[in-house]
């Protein structure tokens, strides 16, 4: 059986994508592509950032 942090790094790593799935359907979507841009490439670097330090 999975240990707690293996269940919540798992879980934290699944929410992570959707949320960046969910910037980049905004991007697509955006009537401000540069702005938008820039915002979706913060959201990546920070997922970027979670998954070095997690794994």
């Amino acid at each position: 059986m999975p240990s707690q942090s293996a269940i919540f790094k798992n879980f934290f790593l699944e929410m992570s994508s959707r949320y960046v799935t969910q910037a980049g359907s905004e991007f697509l979507d955006a009537i401000d592509p540069p702005t938008l841009a820039f915002q979706v490439l913060g959201f990546l670097w920070e997922y970027s950032m979670v998954q070095q330090e997690i794994i």
